[in-house]
């Protein structure tokens, strides 16, 4: 593993050890159980390796997209490629990175798997209220020293990272969350509408069914 993965590695882990604390001093602290999601870090705050990692994924998956979608879905997996559902003007796109961001050495040149469906504006604004909902509730939670050895590392990288336009971009992030918690039930929603993306061959796509009602719980407690 190269020295710039094992950084960015740390970094994850790092970034969701200190977004994370006990309630108690005897409680085990699991990174990925959390239900709430949490900040991202900005520019000032970045490291030069993770600056030029985002740096070349707007210059590569994220290329020609608006800089204020409606939403945005962005997974950076560690050892996978990248991908992102973006919605903006009544258009759903899904893109993923043929080969894994990260470790290319030209990123202008990375090639991107690309779907394009229109989405009616009852599915968009459902998303978007959900959205909101759930990035209202980011936060950081700060571990106290005592509580440090309560703590259980997640068992892999993959990073989600959630955008919504409200007067400006709001976003969260969360990372590889448990199945069973909240946070999983919110990437398995996008995943869904990303496959509606991939097998409606360009036709329009909607919300409906059991995905919607899934959605209005998950609005429910995000409410709360």
């Amino acid at each position: 593993m190269s020295i710039k993965k094992t950084k960015y590695l740390l970094l994850i882990f790092l970034s969701v050890f200190f977004s994370t604390n006990a309630q108690n001093e005897n409680e085990e602290i699991i990174l990925n159980r959390a239900e709430h999601l949490f900040p991202l870090d900005g520019i000032l705050n970045s490291y030069d390796f993770q600056f030029e990692y985002y740096s070349d994924l707007r210059k590569s998956l994220l290329k020609g997209l608006s800089d204020s979608p409606k939403i945005q879905y962005l997974s950076t997996p560690s050892f996978s490629t990248e991908y992102v559902l973006h919605i903006n003007d009544s258009i759903a796109t899904y893109r993923k990175a043929i080969n894994n961001i990260w470790y290319s050495k030209n990123t202008d040149s990375t090639n991107i798997e690309k779907y394009k469906s229109p989405i009616n504006k009852e599915s968009i604004e459902l998303l978007q209220n959900l959205y909101r909902k759930a990035i209202k509730k980011t936060k950081y939670q700060i571990i106290e020293p005592e509580n440090s050895n309560n703590l259980i590392s997640g068992n892999d990288g993959t990073t989600y990272l959630f955008s919504v336009y409200n007067f400006g971009i709001k976003s969260g992030k969360t990372w590889s969350p448990k199945e069973g918690t909240k946070l999983f039930d919110l990437v398995q929603i996008n995943e869904e509408i990303i496959e509606k993306i991939k097998i409606s061959k360009g036709k329009p796509i909607k919300i409906n069914g059991r995905l919607k009602r899934k959605i209005h719980k998950l609005i429910e407690y995000f409410s709360e």
